[in-house]
């Protein structure tokens, strides 16, 4: 599979914006016969979705209280892609497999390893010189890096873009599709995948690290906060 034509040529976007627009968002593949993750050239639609249960925990004799919310287990991941059919890099090459042209994969019983998704979301000009893009911490770069003209994880060729970055990890495709109708000239295709991880860019999450919203950090749930309960207790003493 080749990626040196036209369908992977890219041009300048606006740099004056602090709304994320779709010129700006890259999505990187293993596509068939290239090193590391190369730009989708065809992919025109792009959905990421997570989702997990939260159960409410009452007690009898408390009326419709919930005494707290128990967050459950996470679901996979799932990446809702959409493409434009190309002749020589279906949905399968995209992704790394031998199908197409490139070989005899035509099914999802033929896939026998996972691969990796990456997508960047480059900041633009104006964004990148704001002083918030120092993040909470202070370093720039906190939540970002550089982005990649490569494909490959790591930038090392010095060009000054800014990205937030994630990539999914051991993906497996759960369902594709091709859809062609008598009334349109367009062939689209559509691969449904489930990620079995989510890291940031720099693989910086661990055990132990601020994720956000702790007691004492000026945000949170106030019942979380050292002498919640006694101002809660107070109130009620003033309201009878």
């Amino acid at each position: 599979m080749r990626t040196d034509n036209y369908i992977y040529k890219r041009a300048h976007a606006p740099e004056g914006l602090r709304t994320v627009i779709a010129a700006k968002h890259r999505v990187f593949a293993p596509q068939v016969g290239t090193q590391g993750l190369t730009l989708i050239g065809n992919l025109s639609q792009f959905n990421v979705s997570e989702s997990r249960a939260v159960e409410p925990v009452r007690g009898i004799g408390k009326g419709m209280q919930i005494a707290e919310l128990v967050p459950g287990v996470v679901e996979p991941m799932s990446l809702s892609c959409q493409f434009f059919a190309l002749y020589l890099a279906n949905v399968f090459q995209i992704f790394g497999y031998n199908g197409g042209v490139d070989g005899f994969v035509r099914s999802l019983k033929h896939h026998q390893w996972p691969f990796d998704v990456k997508s960047e979301v480059v900041l633009s000009r104006l964004a990148k010189d704001d002083p918030a893009a120092n993040g909470n911490s202070g370093g720039l770069g906190t939540g970002t890096q550089k982005a990649t003209t490569d494909g490959f994880f790591l930038n090392l060729s010095g060009y000054d873009e800014r990205a937030i970055v994630t990539i999914y990890e051991a993906c497996w495709m759960e369902s594709w599709g091709m859809d062609t109708e008598d009334t349109g000239a367009l062939v689209t295709s559509n691969a449904e995948i489930k990620a079995t991880d989510v890291v940031d860019g720099r693989y910086a999450v661990k055990l132990g690290a601020a994720t956000g919203n702790e007691p004492g950090s000026g945000g949170g749930a106030l019942r979380h906060t050292v002498g919640s309960n006694l101002q809660g207790l107070l109130g009620q003493l003033v309201g009878i």
